[in-house]
């Protein structure tokens, strides 16, 4: 599957897209390795009208409950697609992001 973001002047859009095709719409979605604990927990945790640092917390707490291992800036690659663009984190930003969820960086 694929994940597809962007913005309309409705607001910000995820779609996944199945290997037939068929778009999804979804608020938030993970596909690949962890996908079904990452699922789980964005259902528990997920909330609309949360701000961009709140989501990117989310995010990445949601990342870390569908993996046995810490995730490392240098291994991790975050970037935001908001209605201001899009931003591609650098290492130190990925560092600071993972702090501020409150997780542990190697």
């Amino acid at each position: 599957a694929l994940l597809v973001g962007g913005v309309t002047d409705d607001g910000p859009r995820l779609y996944q897209i199945d290997p037939s095709g068929t778009p999804d719409a979804w608020r938030a979605a993970a596909v690949g390795s962890g996908a079904g604990d990452i699922r789980a927990y964005l259902e528990d945790e997920y909330a609309d009208g949360l701000d961009r640092e709140a989501a990117l917390s989310l995010a990445l707490r949601a990342l870390s409950a569908g993996t046995d291992d810490e995730l490392s800036p240098p291994q991790l690659d975050v970037a935001v697609l908001d209605d201001a663009g899009f931003e591609a984190f650098d290492r130190d930003r990925r560092a600071a992001a993972l702090d501020d969820a409150d997780l542990p960086a190697s």
